[in-house]
């Protein structure tokens, strides 16, 4: 009779356990990280592009060239080949730290190149807090010079430190955009002369055809020389009068580097994408005492003048998941397994008294 009442309780809670998970939204069970890693990944948009990496301080510096499956202790110094268009190489470490010396070509490249992920993977090993401490002096002149730079990393810190991207990005000429600049807590000299000579920026305080794309610094309180010279050496820069300082709670428009939807406009700014008219080129008509026949007295085709192939009106449709449980399958699965646990309690039971 207590075995009875045992399984009796045993099923009824199967029964609720059921019903609990079939009513929870779907991912509830599964459990992330605090943060994504997002590693200081290059990528080579010109095959053969080289590049390497130095530092004043660091630890435990690493690479991988498999996305962050796999790393490698990388020594400070060592050149880097990207052999192919699209092979990259992902950087973390500890601690690191540039240090504010000019000239001394921190980051060294040759080709062309494009940054992605996070820099501030060098510091913790993660680079996707946008908590993280940084040092001072951390990333300044880190890519002084770099004239193969065709896009910057990404600066998520929400708390900077002093000179901590001072002249960052100097001489950068091959960059075109701005990075974003979510930080909210400032420190002295923090931008100074960040862009100095980054001949390929253009920046201005009014949207146009040409700047589409809004950028704007997040509101914080001012420190020394937060914002000196800037944008400084930068001719197609202009923040108001001339001005090459960018303000606090003010939207100016630079270039965009359009990558379209499939609603036709731009991921990153909205523009719609422009619609190429093509004009039919008129055929030449026939010489004299030439038709236009056809084999076996057929009747002539009617020319495509525009040259172009049939439009394919087949929409894209979404194949449903597998593997993708909804919540009466939760429920189901779940009663299963009560019901298993029943029957072999039973058969227990069953047993037990015919051993007495």
């Amino acid at each position: 009779m207590k075995l009875k009442k045992l399984f009796g309780k045993i099923l009824g809670a199967g029964l609720c356990m059921g019903m609990l998970i079939g009513c929870m939204p779907g991912g509830a069970l599964q459990v992330k990280a605090a943060t994504e890693p997002n590693y200081l990944t290059f990528t080579a948009e010109e095959a053969g592009s080289t590049l390497s990496l130095s530092w004043a301080s660091a630890s435990d510096v690493q690479t991988s060239t498999d996305h962050g499956t796999t790393w490698s202790a990388y020594a400070r110094g060592t050149t880097i080949t990207l052999a192919n268009v699209g092979d990259s190489v992902s950087f973390k470490g500890r601690g690191f730290v540039a240090n504010n010396r000019a000239n001394v070509n921190h980051v060294r490249m040759t080709g062309k190149i494009a940054a992605s992920g996070s820099v501030t993977s060098l510091i913790d090993e993660n680079g996707g807090d946008p908590n993280v401490t940084l040092p001072s002096d951390c990333f300044a002149h880190m890519f002084q010079d770099c004239t193969s730079l065709t896009q910057a990393p990404e600066l998520p810190a929400t708390t900077l430190s002093g000179i901590c991207y001072v002249f960052m990005f100097q001489n950068c000429t091959s960059l075109t955009q701005v990075p974003k600049l979510p930080a909210t807590t400032l420190a002295t000299a923090c931008y100074r002369g960040m862009f100095d000579g980054c001949t390929g920026l253009s920046l201005t305080t009014t949207k146009d055809a040409d700047h589409t794309l809004a950028w704007s610094l997040a509101d914080a309180t001012e420190e020394l020389n937060w914002n000196a010279i800037m944008f400084e050496g930068c001719p197609n820069v202009d923040l108001g009068n001339g001005s090459k300082e960018p303000q606090m709670n003010t939207v100016y428009y630079q270039t965009c580097n359009h990558s379209y939807g499939s609603d036709g406009k731009c991921i990153y700014c909205g523009t719609e994408k422009a619609v190429d008219i093509v004009t039919p080129t008129p055929e030449a008509a026939p010489a004299a005492g030439i038709t236009n026949a056809q084999p076996n007295g057929g009747t002539p085709t009617t020319p495509n003048t525009n040259n172009q192939a049939a439009q394919n009106t087949t929409a894209n449709v979404k194949a449903p998941v597998t593997g993708e449980a909804s919540s009466m399958a939760s429920v189901i699965l779940v009663l299963l397994i009560a019901g298993g646990l029943a029957v072999i309690l039973v058969g227990v039971c069953k047993m037990r008294k015919h051993c007495k």
